[in-house]
């Protein structure tokens, strides 16, 4: 069934639509019984696995929409089991423990993992895979991890606090500039302002060559 988007901008541009309930509106009513239809015609279409996930996603939304704060504590560091909710292609969506990279107020800057055999198999790591992906990162038990899986750099997103469902471990030594948390935080900083870190770089070099400049001729006015 077709959705009319221009009778819902009209609703939407009403200066009750803040406070008006939605039962109470004929054009509102009328388009969501058009669009039940066409969610439950494309649910059928879905594997039983990916019904399974949006039924999840959508139960924790419907419990968790307004939830503004985690019934754990949260620090940099911390994995959590967390809803993404439904995504586009290719975001990472639905439910998936999730690295913590700061504390932003009521939001938190994440990583998602996956658990999937090709995922890992695909995934970069220092050791056992120096030519795999490096939009993706291997992790293990001794990182901190329940099991064996994958980071998914390229995913990196803020999300509500409220989406955080239960604490599920810690990276180890966080505060080591060695530590895969710190790995972690400079392959975003490259993948997201890529242009930014170049520039960086290029006045690092640059200020380096002055101070190397500076430093031999002040060796040269000591030798005098």
């Amino acid at each position: 069934m077709n959705i009319d988007f221009t009778r819902l901008k009209v609703v939407l541009s009403s200066a009750e639509a803040k406070t008006k309930k939605a039962k109470d509106s004929a054009q509102c009513m009328s388009e969501f019984t058009a669009f039940i239809s066409n969610y439950i015609e494309k649910c059928l279409q879905f594997t039983q696995e990916e019904l399974a996930f949006i039924i999840i996603s959508m139960q924790n939304w419907i419990i968790r929409k307004d939830y503004t704060y985690s019934r754990d504590e949260v620090k940099a560091g911390d994995i959590f089991f967390a809803d993404l909710g439904i995504g586009y292609k290719p975001e990472f969506a639905y439910t998936h423990p999730v690295i913590i990279l700061e504390r932003i107020g009521k939001y938190v800057l994440v990583m998602p993992t996956s658990t999937s055999a090709k995922t890992v198999k695909e995934a970069y790591h220092p050791d056992d895979n120096q030519a795999g992906n490096r939009f993706f990162r291997k992790v293990g038990v001794d990182d901190g991890f329940q099991e064996e899986c994958a980071i998914i750099i390229s995913n990196i997103r803020t999300i509500s606090l409220g989406r955080l469902i239960e604490k599920k471990g810690e990276l180890n030594d966080i505060t080591n500039a060695d530590s895969l948390f710190i790995e972690l935080k400079e392959k975003a900083l490259k993948l997201c302002f890529p242009r930014q870190v170049s520039k960086y770089k290029t006045e690092y070099c640059n200020l380096e060559k002055k101070y190397n400049d500076l430093e031999e001729k002040y060796n040269k006015l000591i030798e005098k």
